[in-house]
C-alpha cells in the first residue's frame, strides 16, 4: 500500500507543470493579486500530497494527526473558519497591492509638480 502511494504522489504534477497548465487553460492576466492566491493553491495540494505519503511510510494512521479529531470539534466548522481567514487574508494582500499603487501614483504626481516648478 505505501509503494502504491509513492506512486501516486510521484504523478503529481511539479508545482512548474500545475501553473503551465493553468496557464494554458487561462489565458488572460493574471492580476497579481491572484497570482499569489493561485501560488498558495497549487502548494497547498502539494504539501497535503507530501503528508500522506509521510505518514503512509511511517505506517501510521493519518487521522491520529487530525487536531480536529483530538480537540474533539467539527472539522467543518474548522473549515469554515480556515475559508473565512483565508478570504481575509486575500482581501489583505489585495489592500496592500492597492495601498502599493496609490503611493506610486502620488510619488508620480509629486515627481511630475517637481518637474513643472522647475521648468
Amino acid at each position: 500500500m505505501v509503494i502504491q502511494w509513492v506512486a501516486a504522489v510521484d504523478d503529481l504534477p511539479t508545482v512548474s507543470d500545475t501553473k503551465l497548465n493553468f496557464l494554458k487553460a487561462y489565458k488572460r492576466p493574471i492580476p497579481s493579486i491572484y497570482n499569489t492566491v493561485l501560488q498558495e493553491l497549487i502548494m497547498m495540494r502539494i504539501e497535503k500530497a507530501i503528508f500522506q505519503a509521510y505518514i503512509n511510510a511511517l505506517k501510521e494512521d493519518p487521522k491520529q494527526y487530525s487536531l480536529c479529531a483530538a480537540l474533539n470539534i467539527n472539522k467543518r466548522s474548522v473549515d469554515r473558519d480556515l475559508d473565512v481567514y483565508r478570504n481575509l487574508l486575500s482581501k489583505l494582500v489585495q489592500a496592500k497591492e492597492l495601498l502599493k499603487e496609490y503611493v506610486d501614483r502620488e510619488k508620480k504626481k509629486v515627481v511630475e509638480k517637481s518637474r513643472i516648478s522647475e521648468g
